[in-house]
């Protein structure tokens, strides 16, 4: 179980500006940004319910006519709260607003969470258009693996190492895409790619395992499939 609160030197570096926010906010100065910054401060600090809280008065300050990025950012706390409805229902009207580019990104997670995955695949395509970066393109990669769309997802991973080599994710998932497709010597060698850069993957250990049992590997198997549950636990 990690702990996912928020490290003391994080809570520091945003202690004074949160302080400074707070000051304007209750002196109705720079008030729809002061909330805005906050609310981006409290995300990142974990702290959903404030977050929450600003973003829901400043669309209220807003109205009628609410900017896309204040729905956009209470998408992103909906979804870290695993509030998935709220979370569509605020980047679908993001989206109708101006067509926010930031909507697909994080709509798409929305989608892979109640298990649309077809949506969040068109999602991610439309990301990849709008700005084809390192996390949007290897996301799409990772979708269209649990779309058995193994030969795209090959491809997406590939595009990836190609723009940065020492992205271990990558490497584990194009190998898991080539398990997937029962070519598990180039499997095994992607794995092993990516837990050279990064020890501290359990599914590039699992699917190592799993393709060495497939060429009847048995005792490299199995240290690679108990590797895999130690890292996982």
């Amino acid at each position: 179980i990690r702990d996912r609160s928020p490290s003391r030197g994080l809570g520091d570096v945003y202690k004074r500006p949160i302080q400074i926010w707070s000051v304007l906010i209750a002196r109705g100065q720079d008030l729809q940004d002061s909330l805005y910054n906050r609310a981006q401060a409290y995300l990142v600090l974990r702290q959903f319910p404030l977050a929450l809280a600003d973003l829901n008065q400043l669309q209220k300050l807003q109205q009628p006519a609410v900017r896309s990025n204040t729905l956009v950012l209470r998408g992103i706390v909906h979804n870290e709260t695993g509030n998935y409805q709220q979370a569509l229902a605020d980047f679908d009207q993001a989206l109708a607003i101006d067509r926010n580019p930031l909507v697909f990104s994080n709509r798409a997670i929305a989608y892979q969470r109640t298990g649309q995955l077809a949506k969040a695949e068109a999602d991610l395509q439309a990301a990849v258009k709008a700005n084809s970066s390192q996390s949007n393109v290897y996301n799409l990669g990772a979708i269209q693996r649990l779309l058995n769309r193994y030969d795209l997802c090959i491809e997406n991973a590939g595009k990836v190492i190609a723009a940065n080599v020492t992205f271990a994710p990558a490497y584990t998932l194009r190998g898991m895409c080539l398990y997937s497709l029962g070519r598990y010597e180039p499997a095994i060698a992607e794995l092993l790619r990516g837990t050279t850069i990064n020890r501290f993957q359990p599914d590039a250990y699992h699917y190592l395992g799993l393709s060495m049992m497939a060429l009847k590997k048995s005792d490299q198997a199995n240290q690679a499939l108990l590797k895999g549950a130690d890292l996982y636990l």
